[in-house]
């Protein structure tokens, strides 16, 4: 079963065109340090197992939680010297989902960690917990244990996230392509838009 949530994973991640690139090697070897930097941070992220959660304990894909413990995303993001867009993203809109970014600070951000907005999708997803399946399971021993809810969603998530470091380990020189041919496409960012913290398909969302 794990092989083949890693072959859906790496397929996951490969969704990008293929293309190639005329990028100057020296961004390239940017890009490529950053995206190494942030496969190093994830596996960080993964191995301490500290995720946002509910009232209740439970795994939940939000930026920020109460307790002020970061998404798997929104941890990079503030890693790499950004918190202050998290927590402006997390007081508009805590759930946004960053492939509907399409404008601004965290556009800018995304088009430059080295990373595709499908692999970003990938692992902001890996919180995405369905608890309504899991409820439907009886034959699962573990749910009739004390917190098993919270103990089978805790491993989804550590799982979903050590494959994702693996399939971006696998897809390096395939997304840095991609990556650095949509950065070279990318607008300049105008001075309106730096203003913007996010801008999505349906509106955008402004500073305060």
């Amino acid at each position: 079963m794990t092989k083949w949530i890693l072959v859906l994973a790496v397929c996951a991640c490969q969704t990008a065109p293929r293309s190639t690139t005329n990028a100057p090697a020296t961004q390239i070897a940017e890009l490529s340090a950053r995206r190494a930097q942030m496969i190093s941070w994830l596996r960080d992220y993964y191995e301490a197992g500290v995720y946002p959660t509910d009232e209740g304990g439970r795994p939940i894909s939000v930026f920020k939680d109460a307790r002020g413990v970061r998404c798997p995303m929104a941890e990079l993001i503030a890693r790499s010297g950004h918190e202050d867009l998290v927590d402006e993203i997390a007081a508009i809109d805590n759930k946004m989902r960053l492939a509907d970014v399409k404008d601004g600070p965290v556009f800018d951000w995304m088009a430059e960690s080295g990373l595709t907005i499908e692999e970003i999708a990938m692992v902001q997803g890996a919180m995405d917990i369905d608890y309504t399946w899991m409820r439907q399971q009886p034959n699962i021993e573990i749910q009739r244990q004390p917190n098993g809810e919270i103990i089978l969603a805790r491993g989804q998530v550590r799982g979903r996230l050590e494959t994702a470091v693996t399939a971006l380990g696998v897809n390096g020189a395939h997304s840095l392509g991609v990556a650095a041919k949509r950065l070279a496409q990318k607008p300049a960012t105008s001075p309106r838009a730096t203003r913007t913290v996010v801008a999505t398909d349906k509106a955008p969302i402004l500073q305060r």
